[in-house]
């Protein structure tokens, strides 16, 4: 059997993007690397990366790398920071504000990975797109199912606290059913390319 070109495989994945960009400041000449040295520490703990012209969508910043400093003049200094981040856009409603499940089980986006906030205390169950989980909640659990972690309100891990698979737990494009038997909020993490 022939063949012309190259086989694929479609992962689902997304390669990173990055964005360079380029900053300049004016300053005191005898300040110059003290404000370098305060804007590295501002760009390494860099998370989100939100461009202006899309203001309701922001990027995951994986890594950030710093060029050199170049003195352009006595008072102005200029360098170059690379973002590397991840291959989808969050919308900002998705990430910041904890959602009632019942009015946010439509996906406008791609397949998203939520945070399930369960609130109660015992063993719940929950139910997304007939995919269920058993959780021994202790007050307040986080399912990140993303990162496949639990933790509670304290960041202490609750991974042993959680029977079943987080993968199946995400919200396909369009109608979702989504059931729990304690108190549910929800972190919906919606994306789009």
């Amino acid at each position: 059997m022939n063949r012309d070109g190259q086989l694929s495989k479609d992962t689902g994945l997304f390669d990173d993007i990055e964005f360079s960009i380029d900053f300049n400041f004016m300053v005191d000449p005898d300040l110059i690397n003290e404000s370098m040295r305060k804007f590295r520490k501002v760009f390494f703990k860099a998370q989100h990366l939100l461009i202006s012209d899309d203001p309701y969508f922001f990027y995951r910043v994986k890594e950030v790398s710093i060029g050199a400093l170049s003195r352009a003049g006595l008072y102005k200094g200029a360098f170059t920071v690379v973002f590397r981040c991840d291959g989808y856009k969050y919308h900002i409603s998705g990430s910041r504000v904890m959602k009632d499940p019942k009015e946010y089980t439509y996906n406008p986006f791609d397949v998203c990975y939520p945070i399930y906030v369960l609130i109660g205390s015992g063993f719940h169950t929950l139910t997304v797109n007939g995919n269920s989980i058993t959780v021994d909640v202790p007050g307040k659990i986080f399912i990140d199912t993303e990162l496949e972690l639990a933790y509670t309100d304290n960041n202490e891990s609750a991974m042993t606290r959680v029977s079943g698979d987080y993968k199946p737990l995400s919200l396909l494009p369009g109608s979702n059913s989504i059931a729990c038997s304690c108190s549910l909020a929800v972190y919906t993490n919606w994306r789009c390319i």
